[in-house]
């Protein structure tokens, strides 16, 4: 079998003389208005199948990767922090791209238990079909992984929605509508993850009450303490309140006595804030706060 490199290599450069003709000048300028809808569906299939390519190569770097000690891993070997900064810099495209082709690459791909080394099903095995035919790309496929992303459906039910948003992807669903565009899958998705989870998602309140926490932690080397946590908006606002009334010197009230204020001085305009310390009533020029926000 020829190398799949070489292979798509090989079918690149055949594309590129296929697209020089349809962008040099008089090309399209020629074909009717059907000719010029044909190509651009053929285009699109185009597109669809090499995303295709791209997902089932980044399913294998990502499964590789999560197989192999750090030093070891692709990512690492090419300079790369994460598979997203690899995608972009294997095929040029945007972060929020590669974002959305790890995605679906890990919804769609086939991947080999760590302990067995069996292969497992996709999560979305009928959607990987309809990916690996050029009947939907990364993008429907984004589309229905978002519409699931929060629904606590069963597998089964997933499994039933799944085959049913392929068919959909590929013309061949039961209300015999054309193929479905992305956004059209999501509405899909979306009305199937509804269905498939009646109660909907957990409160955000109840989550909240639920994933509230705050530690202190121990000193450090450094010689600081960390503290770390979430708190509820209105645990929130009640701290902040505290800390406002201590550590804001604009705030409303008069000035401590030999304390310090903050005023408006021409320096402002350059981004920097005096102090003017106030003793028996009179103003006096201090040093500038060199005091972080945070600080």
């Amino acid at each position: 079998m020829t190398n799949l490199a070489d292979a798509l290599a090989g079918l690149g450069d055949a594309l590129e003389e296929v697209v020089a003709a349809a962008v040099a000048e008089g090309g399209l300028h020629r074909s009717s208005d059907g000719e010029v809808l044909a190509a651009l569906a053929s285009a699109g299939r185009v597109r669809r199948l090499a995303e295709a390519v791209m997902m089932e190569a980044v399913g294998q770097i990502a499964h590789r990767d999560d197989a192999a000690p750090h030093p070891d891993r692709i990512t690492t070997r090419y300079g790369c922090r994460r598979t997203t900064e690899l995608v972009e810099r294997a095929t040029r495209v945007s972060g929020r791209t590669a974002a959305e082709v790890v995605k679906a690459a890990r919804a769609t791909g086939r991947r080999r238990s760590l302990s067995t080394g069996e292969v497992l099903p996709a999560e979305f095995p009928q959607l990987r079909d309809a990916v690996a035919s050029g009947a939907v790309g990364v993008d429907g496929v984004v589309a229905v992984v978002g519409a699931f992303r929060s629904s606590m459906a069963g597998r089964d039910g997933m499994l039933a929605a799944d085959e049913e948003l392929a068919a959909a992807a590929r013309g061949a669903g039961a209300d015999a509508a054309p193929a479905a565009s992305a956004d059209e899958l999501r509405a899909l998705a979306l009305v199937w993850a509804a269905y498939l989870d009646q109660d909907g998602i957990e409160p955000t309140e109840a989550k909240a009450m639920g994933r509230r926490a705050f530690t202190v932690g121990r000193r450090g080397e450094d010689g600081l303490v960390p503290v770390r946590g979430k708190l509820l908006p209105e645990v929130a606002a009640q701290l902040q309140l505290g800390f406002d009334s201590i550590l804001n010197p604009k705030g409303d009230g008069a000035a401590l006595p030999g304390g310090p204020c903050f005023v408006e001085t021409e320096a402002e305009t350059r981004a920097e804030t005096s102090w003017r310390v106030f003793a028996d009533e009179k103003p006096v020029e201090a040093a500038a706060d060199q005091r972080t926000p945070a600080q």
